[in-house]
């Protein structure tokens, strides 16, 4: 069994089991990147993972401001922004596949006193948990 695809059967399941949503996805208009996203979600910081139609964890990032921005950026892909430009370069190429790319969002509702550190814990357990191909570690 792949661990990078085996997570109670399904990744999306596994991500669901933990609150997560399906918020978007990426698409590919022309050379450009682009996405769509929920609106009640943009304003939301949160932790978000890149799925593809195969059900492969493909990235697992997180944001303390919101999930609009953080995916502004990856679309941009700006070279001095190196994770964003890495993972902007990796959907382009990705999308020329016959997949898709799935957004799934989680935000915590509760308050915390410092929001980056628990959204980083919880990021760590499920970088450790699901091996993402994109994510460096």
């Amino acid at each position: 069994m792949n661990h990078q695809t085996n997570i109670s059967n399904s990744n999306k399941s596994y991500l669901m089991s933990k609150g997560f949503m399906h918020v978007g996805y990426w698409k590919k208009t022309r050379e450009e990147l682009d996405y769509s996203l929920e609106k009640k979600w943009a304003k939301i910081p949160g932790i978000y993972v890149f799925i593809d139609s195969n059900d492969q964890i493909l990235y697992i990032g997180r944001t303390v401001k919101n999930l609009e921005t953080a995916l502004d950026r990856i679309q941009r892909g700006h070279e001095t922004q190196v994770t964003n430009h890495r993972i902007h370069n990796h959907l382009l190429a990705y999308l020329e596949k016959p997949l898709s790319v799935e957004i799934f969002a989680h935000a915590n509702q509760k308050e915390h006193a410092d929001l980056a550190a628990f959204f980083d814990d919880f990021k760590t357990e499920l970088l450790q948990r699901t091996s993402p191909i994109w994510n460096l570690q």
